[in-house]
């Protein structure tokens, strides 16, 4: 009888975990933002599944008009940045992690932006250069690799075109993000944010 019943919780319970961490993941997303909106697609492929959402943002085909989403505007991505640099030891580390352990088999991205300060342009733009550094190391001879940037520095704008195909197993993943998230920098930050988020509120 007890035999049995473990058995059954081994089918139930163990088997479907097993297969979640170890059986590949593959995930495809296509982005694209223009003068008429926003469109793009995810898809999410794990054994016979697949989950693909859709959205879409702006005017389209069926003639449906939706408002467009603002342009990010430069003090919010300042905070990013601002993020960033306070965790920057910890996130790059995560990054190298990741890139070793994903198997990237496309990654295209053309971004054109400006902001109505152009210095506000040519501060991101370092911020981008510098992020993009990084991934021309890790990508240029492992993958199907293209990015632009273009800055705009007459103009407030933003349109981008991104094709990303990545695959990996969930597992791999489980030490590295622990390693993250355990961080003192990182539980700090995290703490601030959800401080500053109940104070606002």
């Amino acid at each position: 009888m007890y035999t049995i019943i473990f058995y059954i919780l081994f089918i139930i319970v163990v088997v479907p975990l097993l297969l979640l961490l170890f059986a590949p993941f593959r995930i495809i997303v296509c982005l694209k933002r223009d003068d008429e909106g926003f469109c793009g697609y995810t898809a999410i492929k794990w054994l016979m599944l697949s989950y693909k959402p859709d959205f879409k943002q702006g005017s389209g085909k069926t003639g449906k008009k939706v408002k467009k989403a603002e342009i990010p505007s430069f003090s919010r991505i300042k905070n990013i940045i601002k993020l960033f640099k306070s965790i920057k030891k910890p996130s790059e580390r995560l990054a190298r992690d990741i890139f070793h352990i994903i198997q990237i088999k496309k990654l295209h991205c053309n971004l054109t932006y400006g902001f109505s300060d152009p210095s506000e342009t040519g501060i991101y733009y370092g911020f981008l250069c510098s992020v993009m550094g990084f991934i021309d190391e890790k990508c240029n001879n492992n993958c199907d690799y293209r990015c632009t940037i273009n800055p705009v520095f007459n103009d407030n704008l933003l349109k981008y075109e991104v094709v990303i195909n990545i695959g990996f197993r969930l597992y791999s993943l489980v030490p590295s993000v622990v390693r993250f998230v355990t961080e003192r920098k990182v539980l700090k930050t995290i703490w601030n944010i959800l401080r500053k988020n109940n104070t606002s509120h």
